[in-house]
């Protein structure tokens, strides 16, 4: 109960921070660091509403169908890394044991589907999609539809994020 309570405060304060309500250096300041990360699980388009079509890719995009509810996002990030791999960047996400397990969940019940990464830091993208596959290390390893300079944005913004959580669960 202490970790939903939690990731709705910070929640909120995302809410808060983007819509510029309540202090206004508060929320100015956490508002420019703060990263908002969604995993949505790929699906077949749905009649009914419960999918979403999005492009992802700015150079040669695609159009693909996905879950609107996410399957996980920044309250269950335990830390961000940008890393380097064969002259490219990629983005390493360390999920905390909740979002480990949750990960381990949906990649095991959706195999076959990619898990697409979602990231408003100061412009909304969707930043790619992990090749398929079960994860159970809880890390989340891929190439970003970004440059160095924004993953190092996002990066920033997403550790700022999981201090955040750790101080409202250890204030709880």
């Amino acid at each position: 109960m202490k970790r939903g309570s939690a990731v709705f405060n910070l929640f909120l304060l995302l809410l808060l921070a983007a819509a510029g309500a309540g202090c206004g250096s508060v929320a100015h300041s956490f508002g420019k660091k703060a990263t908002i990360l969604r995993l949505h699980i790929e699906a077949r388009p749905d009649p009914i509403g419960s999918t979403s079509e999005i492009s992802v890719f700015r150079v040669s995009p695609i159009r693909v169908s996905v879950e609107k509810s996410p399957i996980l996002d920044e309250g269950s990030l335990e830390s961000a890394e940008l890393v380097d791999n064969q002259g490219t960047h990629q983005l390493r996400l360390k999920f905390t044991p909740h979002g480990r397990q949750m990960l381990d969940t949906y990649t095991t019940m959706n195999r076959g589907r990619r898990i697409f990464i979602f990231c408003a830091f100061g412009e909304h993208r969707w930043l790619g999609a992990p090749p398929a596959g079960r994860v159970t290390d809880g890390i989340l390893t891929f190439t970003p539809d970004a440059s160095r300079a924004e993953c190092e944005r996002i990066v920033r913004g997403l550790n700022d994020v999981a201090k955040e959580v750790k101080r409202q669960d250890i204030l709880q």
